[in-house]
């Protein structure tokens, strides 16, 4: 396995494994991109780290690399301490924050937050408006 990337995320350390990867299977992008069904400039900028890559489409590209999508993150040195896991409260109340809730637009739906993005939020509260489209029915 590679040794980890000092001083970057997990997800900033995706690309350059995908890089690793491809080059040990001695592939091009072109036919990384043609196995993964990506495009290759998608590929080009993830290894570059200018985009980040879903998990279905790492899924894709580990799959054609021949590896699982683990081993394009870290995996704890040996010896190393276990992680301290902190569990969540069982209930906790999330209010609305005193800023103006964020919104964003994306073709016919409408995502307005509901809260501040908090450390450790699993579910991100939000009302979704989607503009229904009626087609007309000829009779």
């Amino acid at each position: 396995m590679s040794e980890p990337i000092e001083g970057t995320t997990a997800s900033a350390q995706v690309g350059p494994r995908i890089r690793e990867f491809r080059k040990q299977r001695g592939l091009t992008l072109r036919s990384l991109a043609a196995r993964a069904g990506l495009s290759i400039g998608f590929l080009s900028q993830v290894e570059r780290g200018i985009s980040s890559i879903g998990l279905t489409a790492l899924g894709s590209v580990a799959s054609a690399l021949g590896h699982s999508v683990a081993d394009f993150f870290d995996t704890p040195a040996a010896g190393a301490a276990d992680p301290v896991v902190v569990p969540m409260p069982r209930h906790f109340t999330l209010t609305r924050g005193e800023n103006a809730a964020v919104q964003y637009v994306s073709g016919q739906q409408t995502y307005r937050m509901l809260s501040d993005r908090g450390a450790g939020l699993v579910l991100e509260p939000m009302v979704v408006h989607i503009v229904s489209v009626v087609t007309p029915r000829l009779f």
